[in-house]
């Protein structure tokens, strides 16, 4: 599952990249932002509990139209895309890493005894 969820957001991030490379070169204006947001969302209320995936491909340029609305034009097209992208690469090896840190049980009988030995006794559940 985890697998298949980073799979997902990579090529959804992916595709929506071009989705809103395309939408951020359209002439637009305080009124038309706000009609492609209000757009925006509901088909990604629609579609998130269907295909994460496909969803993703509209998260994208709702994301960066909401970031970047007060700057639009600011930066290079192209910069704002290829920044926006790596950092969803590397968003998702961390979360790869944390799914994998959290289903391997040989990960967490190794590191889990010394990251208990931190936690102050306080935190600790009492023994009944």
């Amino acid at each position: 599952a985890v697998w298949n969820r980073q799979l997902q957001r990579v090529l959804g991030t992916a595709i929506g990249m071009l989705f809103a490379w395309w939408l951020l070169s359209l002439p637009l204006d305080a009124w038309r932002i706000a009609l492609l947001v209000i757009l925006l969302v509901f088909v990604i209320e629609s579609l998130v509990v269907r295909h994460y995936g496909l969803a993703v491909i509209f998260i994208t340029p709702l994301t960066i139209l909401l970031a970047e609305a007060a700057t639009l034009g600011a930066a290079p097209l192209a910069e704002l895309i290829e920044s926006r992208f790596i950092d969803t690469v590397l968003g998702c090896i961390v979360g790869l890493v944390g799914g994998i840190c959290l289903h391997s049980a040989r990960f967490r009988a190794v590191v889990g005894r010394p990251l208990r030995r931190l936690v102050p006794s306080r935190h600790l559940p009492r023994d009944a």
